[in-house]
């Protein structure tokens, strides 16, 4: 029987698969990253040394 699995967005990859010997049961393991997003205002742009102008960056 096969059936789907509802595994959460940030679950990355799944790795590895090991089936009881009844046949009802799995065993498995995820990779799972948090992620956070940072949206930062009123910082100044870094300015360009004397190398990136040289180098034209």
């Amino acid at each position: 029987m096969l059936a789907p699995i509802d595994l959460p967005p940030s679950v990355q990859q799944v790795v590895g698969f090991s089936l009881h010997p009844d046949g009802k049961r799995f065993l498995t393991s995820i990779g799972k990253i948090p992620y956070d997003l940072w949206m930062l205002e009123g910082w100044d742009q870094p300015q360009k040394t004397w190398l990136d102008r040289l180098l034209q960056r």
